[in-house]
């Protein structure tokens, strides 16, 4: 924006080495501007005394979840809500000395560092993976002839077959009422996560015997999500959890025939070709469904089952280093928001210069 610019309108330049606050569309949020920066009518400067307190340590301290709440207590308004300046000049903040302050807030900036590290990390682990089975289901380990194939082309010693044909049955869950107790705990279609059942998100329901062993997930059974919005149809994960587990109505047993087919291999599979599992559903106003017809008639390559195997290992190594790499982010998060409370408190105080000695 130019000088004339911003005479001319109700913009303001915030100087650099100070705090913007959104006070208006996303209440709370705050950073130190690094340069000189013209804000409009949803955000505001405060122009802070450096002498008295480090712009870091405050944006730090104003990201404490007490803090945000108070925020979202403090805004006004109907449409698009606002925090009046006065409450915002109320906000009392601790002023412990400035040396420590700078202390505080570059240790919990390591701690983000860290954080930031490790999501690139698994991103690049995600993009990996994701590179690894275009070529992997197109191309295989070692092949040098290749054919064309209503798949496109794969190696020439590889089938295209019906999911169908390598299948014992495909199975719809059970639709019944569910408590947040019970004998045998239900997955749903949240609980498939990252291509995997997770023991999360469940709930519980009481059945008898036959019921039981009619919907009990066995160690390598694939489901998919059959019903749900458009872009998450055909959600799919492999059952590989220990314990008495059943499924819900919106998900699709199948269960592969292990001479022919590997589930991990077909997991994977139908990860990649969710776009194509999109175009069997059935659109509806705000949700698709796949029925278990369609589903059978879903055309994938099938290698021997040695190298489906091979394939599955691989890409479940890059899965184990990206669910590491997950575990670590979120110990870390855990960490920065205990160092946060702690710190930003004065629950604990930090030992600066000399007095570290």
């Amino acid at each position: 924006m130019t000088k004339k610019g911003l005479e001319n309108s109700s913009t303001k330049v915030v100087p650099k080495g100070n705090v913007i606050i959104a006070t208006r569309v996303g209440i709370g949020n705050s950073a130190v501007n690094l340069i000189d920066v013209a804000i409009n009518q949803d955000l505001t400067g405060v122009i802070i005394d450096t002498s008295k307190i480090d712009p870091f340590f405050l944006v730090w301290y104003l990201h404490l979840p007490r803090v945000l709440m108070l925020f979202e207590l403090f805004s006004r308004g109907t449409t698009i809500k606002g925090i009046p300046k006065k409450h915002l000049q109320e906000l009392y903040v601790p002023l412990p000395p400035l040396p420590e302050q700078k202390k505080i807030a570059e240790i919990l900036s390591t701690i983000d560092k860290a954080i930031e590290k490790t999501d690139a990390l698994i991103h690049h682990y995600q993009q990996l993976k994701n590179a690894l089975m275009q070529r992997l289901f197109t191309e295989g380990i070692g092949h040098t002839r290749f054919k064309p194939s209503p798949l496109g082309q794969i190696p020439a010693e590889w089938d295209v077959v019906k999911i169908g044909d390598i299948i014992e049955f495909a199975q719809y869950g059970l639709s019944i009422k569910m408590y947040d107790e019970g004998q045998y705990p239900i997955v749903k279609m949240d609980s498939i996560i990252n291509g995997k059942v997770m023991p999360v998100n469940l709930k519980y329901v009481d059945l008898d015997e036959e019921t039981f062993n009619k919907f009990k997930l066995e160690k390598g059974d694939v489901l998919v999500n059959r019903t749900n919005s458009y872009e998450l149809v055909g959600k799919t994960g492999i059952f590989m959890l220990e314990g008495d587990y059943v499924f819900a109505s919106y998900l699709i047993r199948l269960r592969p025939k292990e001479d022919i087919i590997d589930s991990a291999f077909l997991t994977y599979y139908l990860i990649l070709s969710q776009d194509r599992l999109r175009q069997i559903a059935t659109r509806g106003v705000s949700q698709a469904n796949i029925n278990a017809t369609n589903l059978k008639k879903f055309l994938v390559p099938l290698p021997p089952l040695e190298e489906q195997k091979k394939i599955a290992q691989i890409l479940m190594t890059i899965d184990n280093k990206i669910e590491a790499e997950m575990k670590t982010k979120e110990e870390l998060e855990k960490l920065k928001q205990g160092m946060m409370d702690k710190l930003l408190t004065g629950k604990v105080r930090v030992k600066v210069g000399e007095e570290s000695g």
